[in-house]
């Protein structure tokens, strides 16, 4: 059996979704977080814990799109696609820095990192009917969710 490779034809609807995908997470990380209710230790778990499909999903996409192009092939398109996900991740969590009502954490990067590797790896070991996961990819998962963890609860 081999891996899911898209259509050459498919590239350029790839690069739309990641293109688009990256300008949803600006947007969602552009907004001020004021409630006038406190905010439980779970939903601030369950927040932190959005980053990990946002960035797998953007990883994914990434992918996609060198593999129906076939500019960058096996796993090197896995590793470029995980490394344009977790710079972008860098790169939101600088922005927020300047958003009211919002910082930078090094615990959403490491969140954003996990969710890459979990949703790429995915994709790569994509099989129909069923999907194998490798070793690596449940690292990512729990990477992030290690992250999303610390951010909620741990070493502040």
């Amino acid at each position: 059996m081999s891996t899911f490779r898209p259509a050459r034809h498919e590239a350029w609807l790839w690069l739309i979704a990641a293109s688009s995908w990256m300008a949803l997470i600006f947007w969602l990380s552009s907004g001020t977080i004021d409630s006038p209710l406190p905010r439980h230790r779970w939903s601030s778990f369950v927040s932190n814990c959005a980053h990990f499909p946002l960035y797998g999903v953007l990883a994914s996409c990434w992918r996609l799109f060198f593999v129906a192009t076939d500019s960058i092939r096996g796993s090197r398109a896995t590793l470029i696609a995980i490394a344009i996900a977790a710079l972008y991740g860098v790169s939101d969590e600088v922005h927020q820095s300047f958003v009211p009502g919002r910082s930078a954490s090094v615990y959403d990067v490491m969140t954003d990192l996990g969710g890459a590797a979990f949703g790429v790896l995915l994709t790569e070991r994509w099989r129909p009917g069923r999907a194998r996961l490798s070793g690596w990819a449940w690292l990512g998962g729990a990477i992030g969710l290690l992250g999303a963890a610390l951010d909620t609860w741990g070493a502040r």
